[in-house]
């Protein structure tokens, strides 16, 4: 099948085509001949490739209205197009006798995927917190906009947007191929029941291989044409998997011999998802990569590649404009900031290690189900999922002692300082990746999920059914999307060889208590010509399996201040200094030439973790339908009415967590919800069968 897939808010209207005769600027930043044909493509009145009239067509994301989630303007990556082929072979034989049920069975698929993603500008602009100095606005944003609450509450213009920090850079046009000569599953089970016991077990044998496939990719604005493969960038020989051996085993005990109650186990084992990329990008050297630079909106200083000496990112009155285009809301070549990956979009040389192999899941189940009366049984059930071996990309050539420690002044209600690591400049450049297994055997990784449900479900008179439980999962998890609580500090000591990753690595260090949902649904007719009625009532615990409701703070390499509301005298004392750059005052002040891994930034740093002592609001949902069916001869007709959301509850479905304190919300759109459920809908549908 082939087909496209569009990233949210992109809308293909809206995508320029790319210049002809691009012009690269491979290491930014680069200083065109002012008044040059590359300085003028460049500008409002330029290619709209670029941007356009106050930057309209390049995609935008933004703290201060708290678009941080979903930007807007063009798409925040532009067009992805997708095209997949896949063809699957499944055969199976079963053998049944008196006490035996026997079943034999294989499957096998192959399949291929070639991937093309292009963008506007092949950027994406950030913005922060700050109010935008030059008084650029979103021209959408009215005053009834929850975006709008801080400006109106400042006295600002509704749609003032944030000011300028970082662009977040693409190797676009990124194009990739990889297929899947064979991904092949055998298995045998059986199913022997013993009196009043039935036993179930069985194995399954998995073997897989994949490939990426070579050839050249176009020159983007920020990386140029390369060859990949024979004469080019060596292509790897991708390990294959397997074969991996699977055991199942259950077991059912009728307890009173009567069938109404049986006592269940189960230890499974599961390889982890293979799938046609999932092994292939690692050792892809076509990498799809994105990369966050320096930019303020404001043309460097060719000398040093930073703002010119006694220029203020957010009072840029003073700043030096020799290209004319500070404060417009575009990104061009002289305003963008070094690189921290001389090899950007080009995968580093990875190794296979002769270890590496498959991770997999552990499950264990233990339950009880009793009938009630007929018709009605209720059910209980514990579970718990390990994750083993999880992959890693070692950089044998870093470790925790290339980097410098410093401290920074925590921001209120916190109090205190936290260290801050920053990566040895030449410790930075060598790279030398090796793929393999964080084994679990030394207790360096852990990842597991608990779960308990108890639930019902049953036939009533009359012809209705209903069913419902309540359930307690970890926190961020469930049953069905896999992840638990995790401990991978050893994990991220392998893979990110980077301290300030540390903070809070394990999961079970702090509190992590269970969260609770319920959910009662039924369906019954009624005595009135021949209608039948349905609902659906659940209370979630509020977010999606893995969401991490935390506090974070954004620390960049140079513009970062102690300023408020987060830093007042109260609690700016010592080396903190009020006004002065974050990073630079805690080195002594001296700039820092690097932020963690990064020349602009350490992302976000966390001040509170996910999934301990804050968490989304639950939220409830109440569905109900009422439907009825009507025979004409050979056709028959279901005419339905649905309302769905019916109590019009806006939960959020995601939200915002940075900048945010439990002092409460200190940033006007801190917490808010990015995206909430779609309110009350009615719906009125026909279906005919014949």
């Amino acid at each position: 099948m082939n087909g496209e897939v569009y990233p949210i808010g992109y809308q293909p209207e809206v995508e320029q085509t790319l210049p002809t005769g691009l012009v690269g600027c491979f290491t930014t930043p680069c200083f065109p001949a002012v008044g040059s044909a590359q300085h003028n493509i460049q500008t409002g009145t330029g290619d709209p490739w670029y941007g356009g009239p106050q930057g309209v067509w390049t995609g935008k994301l933004d703290e201060r209205l708290g678009y941080s989630g979903r930007g807007y303007g063009s798409a925040s990556r532009g067009s992805t197009v997708n095209s997949p082929f896949k063809q699957n072979i499944i055969g199976s034989l079963s053998y049944v006798t008196g006490s035996h049920n026997v079943k034999v069975g294989f499957e096998q698929s192959w399949s291929w995927e070639k991937t093309a993603r292009n963008s506007n500008a092949n950027l994406v602009q950030l913005y922060g917190d700050d109010a935008n100095p030059f008084g650029n606005t979103a021209d959408f944003i009215t005053a009834s906009f929850p975006q709008a609450e801080q400006n109106l509450a400042d006295g600002l213009a509704v749609g003032l947007i944030g000011a300028p920090e970082q662009v977040r850079i693409y190797n676009d046009p990124a194009t990739r191929h990889n297929t899947l000569p064979y991904e092949f599953g055998f298995y045998l089970q059986d199913s022997w029941t013993i009196d009043r016991l039935t036993i179930n077990y069985g194995a399954r044998v998995d073997i897989a291989k994949t490939e990426v496939m070579g050839g050249a990719s176009p020159q983007g604005r920020f990386v140029p044409s390369t060859l990949f493969g024979p004469g080019g960038i060596e292509l790897l020989d991708i390990p294959k998997w397997g074969p991996d051996f699977s055991p199942r085993f259950s077991l059912a005990y009728d307890l009173r011999g009567d069938g109404r109650t049986a006592l269940k186990l189960g230890m499974n084992r599961y390889p982890a998802a293979y799938g046609l990329s999932s092994l292939a990008n690692i050792f892809q050297p076509r990498q799809r990569a994105q990369e966050n630079r320096l930019w303020n909106d404001i043309a460097l200083d060719q000398a040093t590649g930073l703002l010119p000496a006694g220029c203020s990112r957010l009072s840029p009155g003073g700043c030096a404009n020799p290209y004319g285009t500070n404060g417009d809301n575009i990104a061009q070549d002289w305003e963008i900031g070094a690189t921290s990956n001389d090899g950007f979009g080009i995968r580093s040389v990875n190794a296979p290690s002769v270890d590496l192999h498959r991770g997999y899941n552990d499950l264990f189940t233990v339950g009880i189900q009793q009938e009630v009366r007929p018709g009605l049984s209720v059910s209980a059930e514990f579970r718990r999922r390990w994750v083993r071996d999880p992959q890693k990309s070692d950089n044998v050539l870093r470790n925790f002692s290339d980097f410098s420690q410093v401290a920074y002044t925590l921001p209120a209600p916190y109090v205190g300082t936290a260290p801050v690591y920053n990566i040895d400049g030449a410790a930075a450049a060598l790279v030398d990746e090796l793929v393999n297994n964080l084994v679990d055997a030394d207790g360096s990784y852990r990842n597991r999920y608990t779960g308990f449900e108890l639930s019902f479900q049953g036939r009533l008179q009359g012809g209705g059914t209903v069913f419902g439980g309540w359930s307690m999962d970890s926190p961020g998890t469930s049953w069905f999307s896999g992840g638990g609580v995790t401990d991978n500090c050893g994990l991220v000591r392998e893979e990110q060889d980077d301290p300030n990753q540390q903070r809070f690595c394990d999961g079970f260090a702090y509190p992590t208590p269970y969260r609770h949902e319920f959910k009662i649904s039924g369906s019954y007719p009624l005595p009135w010509w021949d209608l039948r009625a349905a609902g659906t009532f659940l209370s979630n615990a509020g977010g999606y399996a893995g969401d991490q409701f935390r506090e974070t703070q954004q620390i960049t390499r140079t513009t970062t201040s102690y300023s408020a509301p987060f830093y007042t005298a109260d609690n700016c004392t010592g080396d903190c200094v009020l006004g002065a750059p974050i990073m630079t005052t805690a080195n002594g002040g001296v700039t820092v030439p690097r932020i963690g891994t990064s020349t602009s930034q350490i992302g976000d740093y966390v001040l509170l973790p996910g999934n301990s002592v804050k968490f989304p609001p639950y939220w409830t949902q109440l569905d109900a339908s009422l439907a009825k069916t009507f025979d004409f001869g050979r056709v028959r007709w279901e005419v339905m009415a649905q309302g769905f959301n019916l109590m019009n509850v806006g939960f959020e479905q995601n939200y915002r967590s940075s900048r945010s304190t439990a002092a409460g919300r200190q940033s006007s759109v801190a917490e808010y919800a990015r995206q909430i459920f779609n309110g009350r809908i009615m719906r009125l549908s026909t279906t005919a069968r014949w």
